[in-house]
């Protein structure tokens, strides 16, 4: 027998390792042509959700968020789901570490226990008057900080409700927040972390809102952040949509000017999935959408749409939350005396009559109203902010000589390059203001406004509330006012000052 023909026949098992590494390689090869095949399929044939697409897609956009929820393991409302910002209202140093700031940042300025600046001629702890509608004084207590501070965190639906009712007795005819009282910390704080129960759309206006519900039975009113706190609105001095962070300073210079007529606002950073679509309505959910990761909400507003969307970073939306007014104050709507016409075209007549004033006192006499003074006071108020879109105002509507309300004040903080003149129309007009208010505004023009308000933001959750720009401009645009008064002063005298 040949064997050297034997040894070159392939043997037995070469053969069947050889068939069966044939056979994978086919099997491979089979299986990727098939997975290529299905995602080609996929690609091309399924189309995009498009408007007749629209209910089942929203269909699986609400699973997908409703299996993101079930996924995550914390509880609804936990405070870990939250980025960290950590409030230092409550530390046990807070008197002395502000104390000591403020003193080294300027010897020459006074300074009370509680590190605040303190007016000339106004003692720590003594009492100084706002002038009411009938020259008459309301005594408050001069502190812009103090009341900042968390004495009590509420953790249980009854302490909660009990911060609920405290805010709600401050609300009165000439005020809607006390001055100087030591509860507001607590407030803002439960404010910032108490837990959503019920959410629903914001029903009026032009804004994008939403309506909440937190622990202990309390209505706020939810503004999504839609913009860095750097960004600056061009254009028209009204444009742009509503700033969250324009809401929490305007409330909080609201108390630092005297005037107290602003809802109650802190800043809140929320986890769309897990404390708002849980406990929404069907009408809301139904605006959430998604992009980019990111989970967002359209609401229901005049200018609402689905294509234009507040989304959160993730899942987290930061925004602001005004304190809802107790339900037994009505609430009656009117249109400004000194209202835009928002058309290029056509002017108002207060823009081409600087009489105009005298008209107004006929319809709203100082004598035996406050009404017109509030206006001033507004006016002041807005200047300071770049608020040029106050067209109409609130006042509590049984009340026979209303204070006007400053609500809405998010058109704030847009621009802090542009100072609108025009809002001033109502003093350079009137050419009167609250002494009250004329002396507050001196002692800040020399103290510094800014300063004041550094201090008071740097309490809120959303901290730092305000570019240092925008810090500045109340500086600059408070000695535009005082500068118009003084040319009021001059003119008329001392009658300038009611």
């Amino acid at each position: 027998m040949n064997f050297s023909i034997m040894e070159s026949l392939p043997q037995p098992r070469a053969v069947i390792s050889s068939l069966v590494m044939r056979l994978k390689k086919g099997n491979v090869l089979l299986f990727s042509f098939g997975l290529v095949s299905v995602w080609l399929f996929i690609i091309v044939l399924t189309p995009a959700p498009d408007a007749t697409h629209k209910s089942s897609y929203h269909r699986e956009l609400m699973a997908d968020l409703k299996a993101r929820h079930d996924s995550v393991t914390k509880p609804v409302g936990d405070e870990k789901s939250h980025k960290k910002v950590k409030m230092k209202a409550d530390d046990t140093n807070l008197v002395d570490s502000h104390v000591k700031i403020s003193q080294k940042r300027d010897k020459r300025k006074k300074v009370n226990e509680a590190g605040h600046f303190v007016p000339k001629k106004v003692k720590v702890g003594d009492k100084v008057s706002l002038k009411s509608s009938k020259n008459e004084t309301k005594p408050v207590t001069v502190q812009w900080e103090a009341n900042l501070a968390v004495l009590h965190k509420a953790k249980t639906k009854a302490a909660y409700t009990k911060l609920w009712k405290k805010a709600a007795s401050w609300v009165q005819s000439d005020q809607i927040n006390l001055p100087g009282a030591e509860e507001l910390g607590s407030i803002l704080h439960g404010m910032s972390t108490a837990k959503i129960k019920k959410a629903d759309i914001g029903y009026k206006g032009t804004q994008l809102k939403a309506r909440l519900v937190l622990e202990g039975g309390q209505m706020v009113v939810f503004k999504p952040k839609w913009y860095r706190r750097d960004e600056v609105m061009t254009g028209n001095p009204y444009s742009g949509k509503d700033r969250h962070n324009g809401e929490i300073a305007a409330f909080h210079l609201n108390r630092i000017l005297g005037f107290n007529r602003a809802p109650l606002v802190a800043g809140r950073r929320v986890n769309l999935l897990t404390e708002v679509f849980p406990v929404a309505t069907p009408t809301l959910n139904a605006t959430f959408t998604s992009q980019n990761n990111n989970t967002c909400f359209y609401g229901k507003c005049y200018y609402c749409k689905p294509s234009d969307p507040a989304c959160a970073e993730g899942d987290i939306m930061e925004g602001s939350l005004t304190l809802w007014l107790p339900a037994k104050y009505t609430l009656q709507r009117w249109k400004h005396p000194w209202a835009r016409t928002y058309r290029s075209s056509k002017k108002a007549r207060w823009e081409e009559d600087d009489a105009y004033c005298d008209e107004v006192k006929k319809t709203h006499p100082i004598e035996r109203q406050r009404l017109l003074l509030d206006i001033i006071d507004t006016a002041v108020f807005d200047y300071l902010i770049g608020n040029a879109d106050r067209h109409m105002f609130e006042t509590f509507e049984a009340d026979e000589d209303p204070m006007l309300l400053l609500l809405d004040n998010g058109k704030s903080f847009g621009n802090p390059y542009w100072d609108e003149g025009s809002i001033l129309a109502p003093v350079k007009q009137c050419c009167i203001i609250r002494n009250q208010t004329w002396t507050i505004l001196q002692e800040f023009k020399e103290r510094g406004l800014s300063d004041a308000m550094r201090q008071v933001l740097s309490h809120d959750p959303v901290s730092p509330v305000l570019s240092e720009l925008h810090l500045q401009a109340l500086d600059r645009r408070l000695i535009d006012i005082s500068e118009v008064v003084n040319a009021c002063i001059t003119e008329k005298g001392q009658a300038v000052l009611i």
